[in-house]
């Protein structure tokens, strides 16, 4: 790369920047609206593990989310692909649920299931458990328009 070649880009790059001010007292933020934020979740089970994740999930995560009234996820089985289930999570509370740990339907959920199985020991001892069946887990974040 030549020395003028440098100079001239150098000097676009602070033509650039200093024209960001100018445009910037122009521009003002927009929320996105009329949409709704999902977690998708794509599982892969461990050989021979995806009966008992099944179970723990009929038996166990779906009724502590029916009991804690929170919104039920959408569950798909693949018929191809790598994935052995497809789970979309609704964000209840929008895009700002990604700046917590445990969401507020999460902690909702952990304490239904907490009741279910009779101390909060036993509950965290059964999401090991189903963790331990996976073999690999990918999420992504999507949303929805709703007009």
């Amino acid at each position: 790369m030549s020395k003028w070649t440098l100079a001239r880009d150098a000097a676009v790059c602070c033509l650039a920047v200093a024209a960001l001010p100018a445009a910037a007292q122009d521009m003002k933020a927009e929320r996105t609206e009329n949409v709704r934020y999902k977690t998708v979740e794509m599982v892969k089970f461990k050989p021979g593990s995806g009966d008992r994740a099944f179970a723990i999930i009929k038996d166990h995560f779906v009724p502590s989310a029916k009991a804690a009234g929170i919104p039920m996820p959408v569950t798909l089985h693949p018929q191809s692909g790598e994935w052995d289930e497809i789970t979309i999570f609704p964000l209840s509370g929008g895009i700002e649920d990604l700046g917590y740990s445990t969401t507020p339907d999460e902690a909702k959920w952990l304490n239904a299931l907490t009741k279910q199985q009779g101390s909060k020991e036993k509950a965290m001892a059964l999401v090991a458990e189903y963790n331990g069946l996976v073999e690999r887990r990918d999420r992504i974040i999507v949303h929805e328009h709703t007009q």
